[in-house]
């Protein structure tokens, strides 16, 4: 295959020089640009090859001479590569182009780079980096009153929480990317009609499936025939969004029909991430319609091929697998596969930490220590500093990691993610009140607020139904404790330990009556106990998708009734005086429990978006169409 003459040109020029200033360096970034805007209309495997190697010669020049045209070769190859679906290959490119970006102190191009920073690092299965990202991203568009910069930025944030199961904030966005884009007469932009397809998306997240299919309508008939690959990947998820809400809707020959037309769209723009939607859209109008033995052999090969060759689609792969075996009740397999899915992104984190650490030690063992020492002790001395770093660094991110998805977990029942730290904070004060030592408590503490991370694993469907449950789904439910306890089992970390007998352990009940091993009276490990009451209480005061809130002297009046059946008696007599006695002296009980949330950084990005939201904006202008009453939310 011949070489682009644009990528051999710019070889020749790096050999002889890399300085950005050097000669022909300006005529070679304007044939560059050239040819990624005659490129970027098309996906392909050549394209593909094309922008990577365009990124690493970008990354060859040195100083900041020609920085305008270089910053904009970087965004460009960032913005093609992320949609292509490569976003390793991004990733160096979009660092530089921040570095650039900051050293020649271009505000208008900064922003576009923590925009792609955060896409490319969503891709990449690390949110809190993302977010961080997104939101600086935001802030740079406020301060320049770019209403371009504004929608892209509520954009992503939009997706960013459609991809965590947080549907009403993701809708919250993204409608403020759509009043955003009317405010600066954008309302015909590309990017609002992304928005409204997040907002289409979330609603059929939420339970809204009527709503969706009328608005994915719309915007299917209203949409123009893309022309190029950025606006095919707009389409596809578009066309995903309506199959979805048509098989919900039970118009699975439309549904066939709409898959049709996706097909042949992404032979024309092809790229691996779009083909494994077309796979998983397939396989699961398979299922759908009748035939779930060919729909879930195609959806397995998916899923097979996501971890072979397109590592990034694993998570997306594995969620509809999983709801595949749901459709045909195949509740143990389903089970299986979100299991899979959990050790996956487990393993993802804990391994990005460890790679960390590493980078971290290499940059330590190039300090000099002093002529005074041997290298021996040098060594010596390194290796013992770096286990003891190593050790409570790792120990305090596999916490933060869990604890990351514990909220995850909690937040799709209770809306502000302080779930765990409630119950957390309540099982210490009541461990104290019956004679726990401070280091136990604070223990205790820690590990409660791990109590709920099996619900991880149970798919929104059945998490967030207000209507009476089947019996197999009941059991699916029951099962969080089993897997809560699988992902935490096995630590060496103390607080993990107690958190693992809590998780398998708090729905145990007194009497023997509860799951899942129908444990009784003190055989149930007290820290469970404990954490039994502080939990119940919790949800019974701040209400579930199918129960309502109950004042605080309600909820302990029925956990009064439940004494001795489903709680220990010794600790529900304690339980309850705590209770009384802090709701007497906190005005805010809430805020009091739930203090150590405070410390999240991934609430604190939340209250962050929020306030933005909130800022001299009117609520209303947040919302296209309202969902139907008792919609439930996350």
């Amino acid at each position: 295959m011949s070489v682009d003459p644009v990528l051999r040109d710019f070889g020749l020029a790096l050999q002889a020089s890399h300085v950005a200033s050097g000669p022909g360096v300006t005529s070679l970034l304007a044939r560059a640009l050239a040819r990624v805007t005659e490129l970027e209309r098309s996906s392909s495997d050549e394209s593909a090859s094309f922008f990577r190697q365009l990124g690493v010669d970008l990354l060859r020049l040195r100083g900041n001479a020609n920085a305008k045209a270089r910053l904009e070769c970087l965004f460009r190859v960032c913005a093609y590569l992320w949609q292509y679906g490569d976003p390793t290959s991004a990733l160096p490119v979009a660092k530089h182009l921040l570095e650039l970006a900051r050293a020649t102190n271009n505000p208008p191009m900064l922003r576009k780079a923590y925009l792609a920073f955060g896409a490319i690092h969503a891709e990449l299965g690390d949110p809190g980096l993302s977010i961080e990202a997104y939101l600086k991203s935001l802030e740079l568009a406020e301060e320049l009153e770019d209403g371009v910069g504004l929608c892209c930025a509520w954009n992503n944030l939009s997706a960013h929480f459609i991809d965590a199961g947080l549907f009403g904030e993701a809708i919250a966005c993204a409608s403020q990317c759509v009043r955003v884009a009317d405010a600066f007469e954008l309302a015909d932009s590309d990017m609002a009609r992304r928005a409204r397809n997040n907002i289409v998306q979330a609603r059929y997240s939420l339970g809204d499936q009527a709503g969706a299919l009328r608005l994915a309508s719309q915007l299917v008939a209203d949409a123009i025939e893309p022309a190029i690959a950025s606006e095919a990947t707009g389409r596809v998820i578009l066309e995903r969004n309506l199959i979805l809400a048509l098989i919900s809707a039970g118009e699975l020959g439309q549904a066939k029909r709409r898959a049709e037309y996706l097909q042949q769209l992404v032979k024309r723009f092809s790229s691996p991430r779009q083909q494994v939607v077309v796979s998983m859209v397939t396989g699961l109008i398979e299922v759908i319609s009748g035939n779930p033995e060919k729909g879930i052999e195609t959806l397995e090969q998916t899923a097979s091929l996501a971890r072979t060759r397109h590592k990034i689609a694993i998570p997306d792969a594995l969620s509809v697998l999983a709801r595949a075996y749901i459709e045909v009740e195949n509740w143990d397999r389903a089970l299986e596969v979100t299991r899979q899915l959990i050790r996956y992104l487990e393993n993802t984190y804990v391994d990005s930490s460890v790679a960390k650490f590493r980078a971290l030690h290499e940059a330590l063992s190039n300090l000099s220590g002093g002529e005074a020492l041997s290298r021996v002790q040098l060594r010596k001395t390194e290796a013992e500093l770096h286990a003891k770093v190593l050790q409570r660094e790792l120990a305090r991110s596999r916490q933060e990691m869990l604890e990351r998805m514990a909220v995850a977990a909690d937040i799709r029942e209770d809306i502000s993610g302080e779930h765990g730290y409630r119950v957390g904070r309540l099982s210490a004060l009541l461990a104290k009140e019956i004679g726990w030592d401070r280091e136990s408590c604070n223990a205790l503490d820690i590990a409660a607020r791990l109590h709920d991370i099996g619900k991880i694993g149970i798919p929104e469907r059945i998490l967030l139904d207000d209507k009476t449950l089947k019996e197999a789904e009941k059991h699916f439910i029951a099962s969080h404790t089993l897997v809560g306890a699988e992902i935490l089992s096995k630590s060496d970390i103390p607080q993990v330990r107690i958190a693992e007998e809590i998780a398998r352990c708090h729905h145990e009940w007194w009497d023997g009556s509860g799951y899942p091993k129908k444990m009784q009276g003190v055989a149930i490990p007290k820290g469970a106990r404990i954490v039994a009451l502080a939990d119940v209480f919790d949800a019974m005061t701040h209400g579930r998708p199918y129960a309502k809130a109950i004042p605080i002297d309600k909820a302990l009046d029925e956990i009064a009734s439940l004494r001795g059946r489903q709680f220990d008696p010794e600790l529900t007599d304690h339980f309850l005086a705590l209770v009384r006695r802090l709701a007497r002296e906190n005005e805010d009980l809430d805020a009091y429990l739930g203090k150590a949330a405070r410390n999240s950084p991934f609430l604190k990005a939340r209250a962050k978006i929020k306030e933005m939201l909130a800022q001299g904006r009117d609520s209303a202008a947040l919302s296209i169409e309202p969902p139907p009453p008792g919609t439930p939310l996350n």
